[in-house]
């Protein structure tokens, strides 16, 4: 029966975009991790610098959280009065807020690694930051 592939079909498409939007989350928490173990490891940063890259971190890991509370109400809960365009809809939003928060994530350590590199005071420390960060220019 044609109506039961295609639901199925629905089904596995709805997988591999629950997925997707698991793995960059996966991925956003493990590269705030990393940049946030390295802006305190910079010597260019104060405490009052590094607790407002936390707000912010705060801010932007809150919002993905959010994002994968709709995500999990639209798969797990059956019971939801939603068709299956309504549900693959509400899976694409959700695919888009996180790559949203993980744009915004890069966005932001991108632009901390160039304020430490700008207030590096001489070549050795500006290599210094260049390698903390992976800068290639």
């Amino acid at each position: 029966d044609y109506g039961e592939l295609n639901k199925v079909r629905g089904l596995i498409a709805d997988y591999d975009a629950v997925k997707s939007i698991i793995s960059k989350q996966k991925q956003l928490v493990a590269e705030y991790q990393q940049a946030n173990t390295l802006f305190h490891r910079d010597a260019h940063f104060s405490p009052n610098e590094l607790q407002y890259m936390g707000n912010v971190y705060n801010g932007i890991l809150q919002e993905s959280l959010r994002n994968l509370d709709e995500l999990l109400m639209v798969v797990s809960d059956l019971s939801t009065q939603m068709d299956d365009a309504e549900r693959l809809q509400k899976i694409s939003e959700a695919a888009k807020a996180m790559q949203t928060n993980r744009d915004h994530l890069r966005q932001f350590n991108r632009q901390n690694a160039g304020l430490s590199l700008l207030r590096a005071t001489d070549a050795q420390d500006r290599q210094n930051v260049k390698q903390l960060y992976g800068i290639k220019k």
